[in-house]
């Protein structure tokens, strides 16, 4: 587990140090699941009694705990170097499944397909994942990229909105099959899609919510005064 500790008062960021810090077994520390509104334990809270941690569990310099916990964030965000993708299911699933969720449920008696309205915004979402997608491919080469971190600090924040975008519109493609949860066996897609909807508001806060990231381009890559 990641610890940021304050070690001196003097500075607001010079003040903090880094320790990676075991929990499992380790005497004086509880975890407590945090039931979110799917049910699920997506998150803990864990307390610390009277735990000592060594010096040996420091990351860096003391001090040092701002500028590493930064770099951890840029993995987290997908923006550093090394970072992979995450995992889970693809935007190109997810939009295949989309697709397929309005040609199966009916409305009026007809799929959901075929109406032009709803039709367009889904194609919409299709044309905004491929836009995402050929995005990160031009990132990879340098002569085509004038602000090298633009496309990875924005990645984050354009595909968790993306996904929580495609969630919401499979809600009203299901319509009042949208309130059914997943152990409703009457639920389309047994219940992925309302799951998804809830957990996507997750992903938009994890790393930094989508106004911290747009923050983050504004000042790193575009250069905008800081807001106060």
């Amino acid at each position: 587990m990641i610890i940021i500790c304050r070690t001196s008062s003097h500075d607001k960021y010079a003040g903090l140090t880094y320790y990676v810090t075991p929990i499992a077994d380790t005497p004086g520390v509880t975890v407590r699941p945090l039931i979110k509104m799917t049910g699920q334990t997506g998150f803990n809270e864990v307390l610390f009694e009277n735990v000592v941690v060594p010096d040996s569990l420091r990351l860096d310099e003391v001090g040092k705990g701002w500028t590493v916990a930064m770099t951890t964030l840029l993995h987290e965000r997908g923006a550093a170097e090394s970072a992979g993708g995450g995992g889970g299911v693809s935007h190109e699933d997810r939009i295949a499944g989309l697709i397929a969720l309005a040609k199966r449920v009916k409305r009026n008696g007809k799929p959901v397909w075929d109406d032009p309205v709803m039709r367009d915004r889904i194609v919409d979402l299709a044309v905004r994942m491929e836009g995402f997608r050929q995005a990160f491919r031009r990132a990879r080469v340098e002569s085509l990229t004038d602000h090298p971190m633009r496309i990875p600090l924005q990645s984050k924040l354009i595909t968790s909105e993306l996904m929580q975008d495609i969630a919401a519109v499979a809600l009203e493609v299901e319509g009042p099959f949208s309130s059914l949860y997943v152990r409703d066996e009457h639920a389309p897609d047994e219940g992925e899609w309302p799951l998804a909807y809830m957990n996507s508001y997750g992903i938009t806060i994890a790393a930094g919510t989508s106004e911290i990231q747009r923050n983050i381009l504004g000042e790193r890559v575009l250069g905008l005064a800081k807001s106060k």
